[in-house]
């Protein structure tokens, strides 16, 4: 019987049970991963993979020649599906094109893996035609569809296979990572830490300065400094909008992120010492304490968890900017 050991920073009740899979030969043929970007979700799949194919008794070894394929990212009998660049969904051609190689016999181990990137971006038709081969799935043939939000792939698929959740790691496992990538543990990875909220990966782009959420979190301490100087007008306001939300996806990026900066107000007045999202200390949310009241904190809260709820929803982008800027404002005054 293989010993399976997965080196992966927390998730250990998703680890535990994966290694009781392997071990007893009950591995799913289907698995949706879900959790946040950077959370291990790929990390955790590629593991299982190695241990899967692995050639020794304590798997995976990660030195035999299937895991260094696996690891590498140029094994050929692992296929990945992303959304095409410059567009926003995967389509139905796409997944029939993965459906039709499926026939094709395994070349370097003994199955082959589908790995669906971003699976909730598959349209209906996509994922009904998915669908027919998780519910008569071939022989030796795993899939994995990776998503941030299961909820948003149809029932029917959801049904067919196993969610395994990604939960977010602690300030103490994000640190950990950031060493293991070669990164010290000093006031700029404790800084990446607390403004990746979880997200291991974000925390290593971060740290290195080539992730968006560094521009995000700029845009966002912006906003804050709009509606806390005291000086600041709702046209101002809406007019950062307009120059800096090009697409929903934008908004709603930088929303997250004041989202939490609104939340860690209430918290630090509620019970001082708290763990926080936004903010890396108390001091840090003294301007925006003091001029935003509990009461305005809980109707942004609704205002910009509104707009997280729907900003998918076709609609007129800078109407919607419009519309939710202005509630913003007039909630902060309350």
């Amino acid at each position: 019987m293989k010993r399976v050991s997965f080196d992966l920073v927390g998730n250990d009740g998703v680890k535990e049970y994966l290694s009781q899979s392997v071990q007893n030969g009950k591995t799913a043929h289907a698995y949706i991963v879900e959790g946040r970007a950077g959370s291990g979700r790929k990390t955790l799949v590629k593991q299982l993979l190695q241990a899967l194919s692995c050639e020794e008794e304590n798997v995976p070894c990660g030195k035999c020649g299937n895991c260094l394929k696996i690891g590498s990212g140029f094994c050929v009998d692992i296929y990945t599906v992303k959304v095409p660049e410059g567009k926003s969904e995967i389509t139905v051609d796409i997944v029939r094109d993965m459906i039709s190689g499926m026939m094709i016999s395994p070349n370097d181990l003994d199955f082959k893996a589908y790995i669906i990137e971003e699976a909730d971006k598959m349209n209906n038709n996509a994922q009904n035609a998915l669908l027919k081969v998780l519910e008569e799935p071939p022989a030796d043939i795993y899939f994995f569809l990776i998503t941030e939000n299961a909820s948003k792939l149809l029932p029917t698929v959801r049904s067919r296979a196993l969610i395994l959740r990604t939960a977010p790691l602690t300030e103490a496992q994000m640190l950990t990572v950031l060493k293991n990538n070669g990164i010290p543990d000093n006031a700029k990875a404790k800084d990446a830490v607390k403004a990746a909220r979880g997200s291991a990966g974000e925390a290593i782009s971060i740290y290195r300065g080539d992730n968006e959420i560094s521009k995000n979190r700029a845009v966002c301490d912006g906003l804050i400094s709009i509606l806390c100087s005291g000086i600041g007008s709702k046209s101002e306001f809406t007019g950062a909008h307009h120059r800096y939300f090009k697409k929903p996806e934008d908004m709603a990026a930088v929303y997250d992120l004041l989202l939490g900066a609104v939340r860690d107000c209430a918290v630090i007045r509620k019970s001082p010492r708290s763990e926080l999202s936004y903010f890396r200390t108390e001091d840090d949310a003294e301007i925006m304490m003091a001029a935003i009241s509990d009461k305005a904190a809980l109707q942004m809260s609704e205002v910009i968890s509104e707009y997280l709820y729907m900003y998918e929803v076709p609609t007129n982008h800078a109407m919607t900017m419009t519309e939710f800027s202005s509630r913003l404002w007039d909630a902060h005054l309350l």
